[in-house]
């Protein structure tokens, strides 16, 4: 939620969006220190936090899948390899950097198609809602 806003969790994303902004705060200010500071935004990442989801929430989970290009929630490891370039000297001159570790959620326009939308498209809604052929934003995210 970093990335998008939510009429349900006002609050918490506003604390995500603060910490893309504050990143690229400190960022500015230790620069000149030669220290980078860079943010992982993870998207819906299976956890002990969120391991009921699928079974107390199976019409939203399902809907979380279908958006996200990747066709799955993510694991913890799927974040090791962005830790590992941030903490490398591989990103020396990376900073002030927020990168969405989601498989492909935030990148992909989605919205619920009316009939006239998916009619216009040409293509069955299924297909219209996984191509983001149509108007409108995102809707709320993990990350």
């Amino acid at each position: 939620m970093s990335i998008f806003g939510t009429a349900y969790a006002a609050a918490y994303a506003a604390s995500k969006g603060g910490v893309v902004q504050y990143t690229k705060s400190c960022a500015v200010a230790w620069a000149k220190y030669n220290v980078q500071v860079n943010s992982i935004l993870p998207g819906w990442i299976v956890t002990e936090m969120t391991n009921d989801f699928k079974d107390k929430f199976p019409e939203r989970y399902a809907m979380i899948v279908e958006r996200t290009p990747a066709d799955r929630w993510g694991i913890p490891k799927d974040l090791a390899g962005t830790a590992i370039f941030l903490s490398s000297n591989l990103s020396d001159f990376v900073t002030g950097i927020s990168i969405p570790v989601d498989g492909g959620y935030s990148c992909l326009l989605y919205t619920s198609p009316s009939p006239r939308d998916a009619t216009l498209s040409g293509l069955p809604s299924s297909a219209w809602k996984k191509k983001g052929g149509g108007g409108g934003g995102g809707g709320g995210g993990g990350g």
